[in-house]
Formats: C-alpha cells, structure tokens, sequence
C-alpha cells in the first residue's frame, strides 16, 4: 500500500516478503530524496516490533573532473606536474585510505605512482628514476610530482585521480603535456660560449654545436681569425644559414678583428692570415648554458626596519636534470663594489660571506625547486639599493640572472587622536593600533606566461602579535574589475581554498609561523596578470595590514 511512491520512482518487492525482505527500489534520485529513511516492522495497529534505519546520503564516488591543463616544456628538462585537490575532497578523516594515483593515458593506461594522504608512496613505473614524488606535502591535498629529463615518450596525457579506498574515484585532473618546439628563424640570436684548443695550421676552423630546445645543428663554420676565449652572437638570416660579422676583442694578438661566418659548403677553408703570417687552426666547442642571461628585473620597495622578501626563482629547465651537479645561485648586492652576501646550491646547502649580523635569512630547503629567495630582516638605510641573484655552475659558467631594486617606501604620517577617556583609555588604543588596515608594500613582478611565479607575501613578527594561537589569517585576492578571493592561510598553518585556478595556486602554511604567507602561481596565464593583494586579519573584520603585488 503506497502514501507516496516518489512519482512512481519508488518499487517494493512484495513477494520477498514472505522470507523478511522488504527492501525497496529508489529510482532517479533527487536532493530532496537524502535523508533518514525507517523501515518499522508492526504487528496489528500500535505494535512496533522493531525497526531498521537507513542514512542516504550523496556519494562521494562521483569522479569529477576538477581541472585540466596544458603544461609545455624543453626536451631534457624537468617539468613540475601539478595537482592539488581541495581539502573538501580529502574529508576530515585524515585516517582514511585516501591516496591519488598518477597515470598516463595514451593508447594505453601507464600507472606511475600512487601517494597516501598519510604520506606513504608506491611507485609502478618512476622512468628509471626520473619521477619524483613529494609525499610530506599530502596532507594539504598537494599531490604534484616532478619529472626530470623529460623525454618525448614522456609527452601525452596524464591524470591525476583521487581514490578512496579501491573502487571508490572522488575526483581528477587531466593534464597534457606537450614540447615546446623551438625552430630558428630570421632574426632569431643566440648566445655562445667558447673556449680555443689551438693547433698548429694555416686555416682557422670552427665547429659549432648548436642546442636550441628541441633541435640540434652540427655547423662546421669558417672564421678568418684566431682570438681568445669570448661570446659570440650568431643571428639566423634565414632557415637554413648562419651569418654574421662582427667585432671581437683578443688581448692575445693585440688587435680587433671583424669576422665573417659562413658554412663550410659553402665557402672553403682557407688561410687565416695577420701581418703577412698564417695563424692557428682552433676548435670551438660551443656551451650554451653559460650565456649569463638577464631573466627578470623587478623594483621591491619597503620601510626601514621591516622585513622584506627577496624573491629569486629559476626555471626548472636552467638547472638541468642532473640535480647533483654543482649548481648554485649567489645573492650579491652591487655598489661600487659587489658585495657577495650568500650561495645557495641545488642541494640545499648555503654558504654565507655577509649576512649582515644575522639579518639575512636563506631557504635552502626551497633550492631543489628553482627558489632561491632569501629574507632580509630589519632593513637599514645601507641595504637599500641594487640585488642580483645569479645562477652559477661551477666556477666561471654564469647560466642566468635576476635583478631587484630595493627602495624606500616613506612611512604614512601618523594622524593625531583625541585623548581617550582613563576607563577605555587602554582598551580602545589597542583595538585602533591593530585594525589599522595599513598598506606595508607594494611591488610589481613580472614574469613569462606560461612559467611558474613566486608572489612574495611576508609580514612583520610585530604584526602577528605574541599569541600564537589568535585567529589571524592572510587572504589572498585578485583585484581586477571585481575582487576574486583565491585562498586563506592561518598562523596555524590551515588553508581554506575558494579559487585555486584549477590547482595552479600552491601555498606554504608551514611558513606562516614566521610571517611568510607567499604563493606559488603555477603556469601564468593572460588572466592571471594584474593587481593582487594579500591581506592579514584577525577575526572577521580587523583587517590589520595589506601588501599589494603588480604582475
């Protein structure tokens, strides 16, 4: 006997019944359908036997796709996969068997690496080593992992899936990574260095290896002049030659010659000659990672005696993939004099040569990443100036480099109060001191699209106050048109997400103890550029103090 059968979506099974079976049918389930169901065994009118209840509620194991991406990248390098789930997703269980499993997804599906909320990790296929997972960062919902050495097999689709225990998909991200293809073109320069091996002959024969992503060229070239170890620019005049004349210095031979190149087919070789005389046959073996090139230019400003973060990262392709090697960035600030302050190398390690009376803070432990930022606490008058970060490996090869003017911001002028009456006189002074919503920097960063970007937010110890345990939080923003609110993160090391751009947006609640509350923005797309802001609370509306960041 039916009061309500749903619209004809709910079926009994009355002939099951006989054996104690009243078990029914719910077809097409609606929201409102979720909720306590009894089923209550009667005999005669008011006699209730015994009964039976059931929650229904709406699965977790619904597979929703929750991002997907494009990610490009050199050849050879090492690329960052991300993927990062909101705590929402993880539930508040953090016992639960809940784990993300890499794969790629071509004709087949290649199972790479599954890694636990816990932290645990078991690999399938690593590539001979090449992937690398970072399990201690689970917990957040951060289950990126690195690939270095990218190889074009390694191109395609991958996903990223969020399981709970064996059946059970919660949700995935897709993402396709494909190969940045770098053909020379007319106008296109690159930039060589080269040492000279000299033999005795009577022609001068260079032999190039250029590198330029994914395409490799043997260019035997002919140079009328023998001169020392120096750069050379060769500029593509069409698809298919290298052409250039140009001015190069030899302290050696004591003169400036102006040489022409030109492939060999295409011009014999012939004698070099100077004053009358043969010169040397030289081989030139090209390097082109040691072009010492400028890779970004910012202008931080801030106040004496506040704290301030030195951002300073590379891309994963300027390190290479061999993560032993002996690659390290080096802070200098440069007077008249370079003044070299700390190196930071890939292996997390630093050396210090000045660390202005223990002012100057590195992260080593961010160097296996390309971040090689540092804090500079308590800033003097003497600090203000020019920064650079320069990406060495080994002694003279200079791989590429990043500048920072660091300038003075002048302090708001403080607005004289009314004296408050002795009774609230305490009370309300700090109450005004605190929500004062005040402007402490404001830099602008730029960056590459499709390249990964630090937005540096650190805020004084003096701001957070002594108790550690206050609600006080940072919010960061977007502030375009209209206010896009992106995450928050507590002293406490808690994120709360809101709009994390498909998991492109990863935070550090681990370094919100000290007042660092920066981002990382993963892949840069058009959209991302503009005003941000990053702000910090306590409570709902005190908002103490502000930084905003121009990208």
């Amino acid at each position: 006997m039916f009061w309500s059968n749903r619209g004809g979506r709910i079926k009994a099974f009355p002939k099951l019944s006989e054996s104690g079976n009243f078990s029914i049918l719910l077809r097409n389930v609606q929201r409102p359908d979720l909720g306590l169901y009894r089923c209550e065994l009667y005999e005669g009118t008011n006699c209730s036997i015994a009964y039976q209840e059931l929650h229904l509620t709406e699965s977790k194991c619904r597979r929703e796709l929750t991002g997907s991406i494009n990610i490009t990248t050199e050849l050879q390098s090492d690329v960052l996969l991300p993927c990062i789930f909101e705590p929402t997703l993880l539930g508040s269980d953090r016992t639960a068997d809940v784990a993300a499993v890499w794969s790629q997804r071509d004709i087949t599906v290649d199972n790479l690496v599954e890694i636990k909320l816990q932290g645990g990790e078991m690999f399938w296929s690593n590539r001979g080593g090449r992937i690398k997972a970072f399990p201690k960062l689970s917990e957040p919902g951060d289950f990126s992992i690195l690939l270095r050495n990218v190889q074009r097999s390694d191109l395609g689709l991958y996903r990223c899936e969020l399981y709970e225990g064996i059946g059970c998909s919660i949700a995935y991200q897709e993402l396709h990574l494909k190969v940045t293809e770098i053909k020379p073109a007319v106008g296109s320069s690159f930039l060589i260095r080269f040492t000279l091996q000299p033999r005795k002959a009577h022609a001068c024969v260079y032999i190039f290896t250029l590198s330029c992503g994914v395409l490799n060229m043997d260019l035997p070239l002919v140079l009328c002049a023998c001169f020392d170890p120096g750069l050379l620019y060769l500029q593509s005049v069409s698809n298919h030659m290298l052409l250039k004349t140009l001015p190069i210095r030899s302290a050696k031979f004591g003169f400036k010659p102006s040489i022409t190149i030109t492939p060999v087919s295409t011009l014999p070789p012939f004698p070099c000659l100077y004053n009358g005389e043969p010169e040397l046959q030289c081989e030139v073996k090209a390097e082109s990672k040691c072009r010492s090139e400028l890779t970004s230019s910012i202008n931080v400003t801030t106040e004496l005696q506040s704290d301030v973060l030195l951002p300073c990262i590379f891309e994963p392709t300027l390190l290479g993939s061999d993560r032993t090697a002996d690659v390290a960035a080096v802070w200098s600030q440069m007077h008249a004099t370079v003044d070299n302050l700390v190196e930071i190398n890939l292996q997390g390690g630093e050396k210090f040569w000045n660390n202005r009376g223990g002012r100057i803070k590195a992260f080593p432990k961010l160097s296996e990443s390309g971040n090689f930022s540092i804090l500079l606490r308590n800033v003097q008058r003497s600090d203000l100036g020019l920064y650079r970060c320069e990406l060495h490996e080994g002694i003279n090869c200079s791989i590429a480099y990043q500048e920072l003017h660091l300038g003075h911001k002048q302090a708001h002028g403080a607005v004289s109060q009314p004296e408050p009456s002795d009774c609230v006189k305490e009370e309300e002074t700090q109450s005004e001191s605190k929500c004062r919503s005040e402007l402490t920097s404001s830099i602008n960063v730029t960056t590459e699209l499709q390249s990964d970007v630090l937005l540096p937010c650190i805020f004084e110890p003096t701001l957070l106050g002594s108790d550690r345990t206050a609600d006080v939080a940072a919010v960061w923003s977007q502030r375009n048109v209209t206010v896009d609110n992106l995450l928050e993160i507590n002293l406490q090391g808690v994120v709360m997400v809101w709009n994390i751009r498909g998991g492109r947006i990863k935070a550090f609640p681990k370094l919100s103890e000290s007042g660092n509350f920066s981002i990382l923005l993963h892949n840069v797309q058009l959209s991302d550029l503009g005003l941000y802001r990053c702000e910090l609370y306590e409570g709902i509306d005190c908002s103490i103090a502000y930084q905003e960041l121009h990208l």
